[in-house]
């Protein structure tokens, strides 16, 4: 956690995205990561962003059946107009 905190602080791309299309908040969100979601939507982590299947970190939340981080979710994109 505390190395996500650093690269966020040190200015790290939230939304880098690789070959498939996947961002740190939508791997993040799939693994039920939740800490470390906070901090990369903390950090302005596209919450809408979609991969090369169409997957947002919200779908992907829900893949994992954490209520709690699924509710994060949807609080982020109902308080992000665009989300």
């Amino acid at each position: 956690m505390a190395v996500v905190r650093l690269l966020v602080e040190r200015g790290a791309n939230v939304e880098f995205t690789d070959g498939d299309g996947f961002t740190a908040l939508t791997i993040a969100a799939g693994r039920g990561y939740w800490e470390i979601a906070k901090v990369i939507a903390g950090a302005g982590g596209d919450v809408a962003h979609k991969d090369a299947r169409g997957l947002s970190a919200l779908t992907a939340a829900e893949m994992t059946s954490d209520s709690e981080l699924i509710a994060f979710f949807r609080n982020l994109q109902s308080d992000r107009p665009n989300a």
